[in-house]
């Protein structure tokens, strides 16, 4: 799919000046500094729009907005995107492809319209008074009619649900044969199975750069690689594999353009890769750059014959248009049906979570009797014939909705729902998914996950949430009377919190317990303690700054998260400058995670910035003690966790600094255990076990750091390692290195350790976007100056002076290396932790 934008025409609902004209947003120019004639400027109104037309109907598989970066970035918050063929209202009538909850500054964002046809796109910020502000939109898809030279109409080719697993089709080969059992062949055999012994995966030779390849026997659009990964040993071999798409087989395909890199690698998942259309015959997986073993249990490629190849056929007297859709795009309804259910179980699969809405309990506005239950929405069925007790049914009535209490809150990375087939599968259309914590409105006014655009009979459709945080989730039809029944809603997350803490270090006793080191002489006792998932917050005594009427400080330690003011759940302090609320734990603690659960009613913005700091100081009312995170992401009503890396400390303050704000918490909880446990554990009240290995801590400030070249004697690499926070580099307590290609920056920790967390702090003075897509890399060589080591994450988000915590999982390695890769580019570092114990 190409950016049909460029060759559209734009207006807008108004200009504020001959700079901000519509048409800068379809100029292919994503500048994000309005100053450079990149931008489109609306006046200061009411739902200020913005719209393209593309001069005829298109399948529109995604919309990418640049937001403006010099300023003001964050007017686009709740913009909502449409596309359909009206006018009315200003296109704004239209179905809604999604809202943009998500803003960053100068970000470039991709959003998935799932084939949704029309001929405008219309951006609006609905429902109040703003600016709008857009420094380019590109809009990718097919047109909608392809004639065939016959008369007739080709089917809309690019929805995903029409396409077959095209690698069924091909021709395997490798670059060696581990032995026998692991032939090329293996991974296109269609079966999943991830045990090697099973004689279904292939095996290369422990080689240089091996390389596995797919002949499709003809160039395709390729909307998504599945890959599923070996499960019964080894499966961390696969981390660093890169996947190619393209027509050349020079260097094996190694130098055909990349559609993803694999970063995160688990046992026997089936991970799914999104490619955007990419174009080829041949499919590459290849492992560059190290020695290593190459194992696939099977590869699934998902696409349609390249546009081209389509007209050539389509000139070949020898085939029937009705045999070659058949045939050639599988548009049979059992081979879409089969390719929509592997893709669920291979999302599912890959982020390794379970459907938690089988443990929940569901309710529903109305039942239309004894068979439409709400229950029969999460028993684990998805057959969609209604008379055979699967489906829920409510009354026809206005704003129908359904609705799963998790018994807990959950960041929820999917929603599931199977529709109806044996009738009425159209009912689902415009209905909306809602995820939070309040039952105000029955959920309706919790955030919005997603509306149901396009609905297919009987279909089981996944909605991505993008971590969303809530104890319930609700499925709503608003606006109309209408019938709601759903087959299946399923609910895939993980516990709010969960990943900050370390793995079990061997298996735990019954109950809820976890391990945490405690340092007993020379070695460490792992203990088995309950309390690591004990909220301690609600144990202390809590202060604020001042107080706006009825928001006492306490409202944020009641253990109740309703994220409404008036329910008399959040604190409130006055307009004033750095406001802060401090929590008294009454004794130093160990802390782990720190959840904070915005307000959800209004004025959620106001958190932006905000910084939690945990020690045993009262000194500035605890703003200097250390800094675990800064708040840059802000939900309406959202709970988020923060990671703090077992910082130790008997206060928790949350401050807003440098600015004038109101601060508005509706709850925080603190997990951790206290720093005294050594006194019980003497007592013989904890099982424990004696490892030859020391406490977390950050292992970095006894490293020796280095970069690949200094800009002046300022930036030297060990200013990222000196317990310096300070993130304005004339303090010189920042990195620096020259604009280079691939700059990068490296810690040796003087032996191995094993990782929980790396923790950066990014500059705040300026040049805080120069960060973007640095990676981190764990390991014990340096080879290529640590690149070749396994990769733990990519920096994708970025803020002025912010401090990120990163998991990586217990990595083990010696060199902890940042890097930027693939582009020239300065590298700033104001702080690096290292978090961990020796292996």
């Amino acid at each position: 799919a190409e950016n049909v934008a460029l060759k559209g025409t734009a207006m807008q609902s108004s200009k504020r000046d001959q700079l901000g004209v519509p048409e800068h947003a379809i100029n292919g120019n994503k500048n994000s500094d309005f100053g450079y004639l990149s931008c489109t400027h609306t006046e200061h109104e009411m739902g200020p729009w913005w719209r393209v037309d593309l001069q005829q109907p298109y399948r529109i598989s995604a919309v990418v907005i640049t937001n403006r970066g010099d300023c003001c970035w964050e007017r686009l918050r709740g913009a909502e995107i449409y596309i359909g063929n009206s006018l009315e209202k200003n296109g704004t009538l239209n179905p809604r492809c999604a809202s943009i909850s998500k803003i960053e500054r100068g970000s470039t964002e991709t959003i998935c319209c799932k084939g949704m046809t029309g001929r405008y796109v219309t951006i609006a910020i609905p429902n109040r008074k703003e600016y709008l502000t857009l420094c380019e939109v590109e809009v990718y898809g097919v047109p909608v009619t392809n004639d065939d030279g016959l008369g007739t109409t080709l089917p809309p080719l690019c929805s995903c649900s029409m396409q077959a697993n095209v690698a069924l089709k091909g021709l395997a080969t490798q670059s060696s044969l581990g032995d026998w059992r692991g032939v090329p062949e293996h991974a296109i055999d269609g079966n999943k199975n991830s045990v090697y012994g099973s004689l279904s995966c292939t095996h290369t030779r422990f080689e240089m750069g091996p390389w596995w390849r797919v002949d499709l026997q003809q160039p395709y659009r390729i909307s998504a690689v599945v890959i599923t990964n070996r499960g019964d040993c080894c499966w961390e071999r696969l981390r660093g594999a890169e996947l190619y798409i393209g027509n050349s087989l020079e260097k094996n395909g190694t130098l055909n353009p990349r559609c993803a890199s694999i970063s995160i690698v688990e046992r026997g998942s089936t991970d799914s890769f999104c490619c955007n259309g990419m174009v080829g015959r041949y499919v590459t997986i290849a492992i560059p750059t190290r020695v290593e073993y190459l194992t696939l249990c099977e590869v699934e490629v998902y696409g349609i014959p390249d546009f081209f190849t389509i007209k050539t056929i389509q000139q070949n007297p020898k085939y029937a248009l009705s045999d070659f859709l058949l045939t050639k795009f599988g548009l049979g309804g059992l081979l879409a049906r089969t390719y929509l259910h592997s893709r669920l179980r291979a999302f599912v699969a890959s982020v390794s979570q379970n459907n938690v809405a089988l443990k929940g309990t569901a309710t529903q506005s109305s039942k239309r009797d004894q068979l439409g239950v709400p229950e029969h929405a999460i028993d684990g069925n998805k057959n969609s014939d209604f008379g055979y007790l699967s489906c829920t049914h409510t009354e026809h009535e206005m704003g129908p909705w359904w609705r799963v209490d998790l018994q807990q809150p959950y960041r929820i990375s999917a929603v599931v729902i199977t529709n109806r087939g044996d009738c009425c599968w159209e009912r689902l259309r415009g209905a909306e998914i809602y995820i939070g914590n309040s039952l105000e409105k029955n959920g309706t006014l919790n955030p919005r996950c997603a509306s149901i655009s396009s609905v297919a009979k009987g279909s089981t459709d996944s909605y991505c949430c993008n971590q969303l945080v809530g104890r319930y989730v609700t499925v709503a039809i608003p606006t109309r009377e209408e019938y709601l029944t759903l087959c299946e809603v399923e609910v895939y997350g993980g516990l709010v919190g969960s990943a900050c803490l370390r793995k079990p270090l061997s298996k735990p006793p019954p109950s809820k317990k976890i391990p945490f080191q405690i340092k007993l002489g020379k070695n460490v006792v792992v203990v088995w303690h309950s309390d690591a998932w004990t909220n301690v917050a609600l144990k202390g005594t809590a202060v604020q700054s001042s107080l706006c009427d009825q928001g006492v400080p306490e409202h944020a330690i009641d253990g109740n998260r309703n994220s409404v003011y008036g329910s008399l759940s959040c604190t409130h302090t006055q307009y004033e400058m750095n406001p802060w609320w401090r929590v008294d734990l009454q004794q130093s603690h160990r802390i782990s995670v720190v959840l904070i659960t915005n307000r959800g009613d209004c004025c959620w913005e106001r958190l932006k910035g905000a910084e939690i700091h945990i020690g045993n100081s009262l000194e500035k009312n605890g703003t200097l003690n250390h800094r675990c995170a800064s708040v840059s992401e802000v939900e309406r009503g959202s709970t988020e966790a923060f990671c703090c890396g077992e910082l130790e400390g008997r206060y928790v303050t949350i401050t807003i600094p440098g600015r004038e704000e109101y601060m508005t918490l509706c709850e925080v909880e603190v997990y951790g255990v206290p720093k005294n446990l050594l006194n019980p554990l003497r007592r013989g009240d904890f099982k424990g076990k004696v490892a030859n290995h020391g406490l977390t801590q950050n292992v970095a400030l006894k490293g020796t750091a280095t970069q690949s070249s200094k800009r002046d004697q300022l930036g030297v690499p060990e200013r990222a390692i000196d317990g310096n926070k300070n993130s304005d580099f004339g303090y010189l307590s920042c990195t620096h290195t020259e604009h280079e290609m691939c700059p990068w920056w490296r810690v040796d920790l003087q032996q191995p350790y094993r990782i929980s967390v790396v923790v950066i702090t990014n500059r705040g003075d300026c040049c805080w976007e120069c960060l973007r897509g640095a990676e981190i890399y764990i390991g014990n060589s340096l080879e290529m100056n640590g690149f070749h080591n396994p990769r733990c994450a990519s920096i994708s988000k970025v803020e002025r002076g912010s401090t990120v915590t990163i998991c990586c999982k217990g990595m083990v390695g010696r060199y902890v290396t940042i890097a930027i890769p693939n582009r020239k580019e300065y590298l700033t570092l104001c702080e690096v932790e290292v978090y961990g114990v020796p292996v």
